[in-house]
């Protein structure tokens, strides 16, 4: 799979199933938004890709609040 210069998000991304795609992505040349509740678990997983020539941010997201949603797409 190539996605060179893709962007993409990814929710759910800090750890588990969500990290397994984040790090597929970025591996198949995607610029990766790291999306998840816990902050702190996204900049960890965003923090990865910098070494792969990769962009990749960290971005707050509680799928309930609206604001978020549009926090979200105005970041990427």
């Amino acid at each position: 799979m190539n996605l060179t210069d893709s962007v993409t998000i990814v929710t759910g991304a800090g750890q588990g199933i969500g990290e397994a795609i984040a790090v597929r992505l970025a591996g198949a040349g995607a610029h990766v938004a790291v999306v998840d509740l816990i902050l702190g678990l996204g900049e960890l997983v965003a923090g990865r890709f910098g070494d792969r020539g990769r962009k990749s941010i960290a971005v707050h997201f509680y799928v309930s609040r609206w604001a978020d949603v549009e926090g979200m797409r105005d970041r990427v």
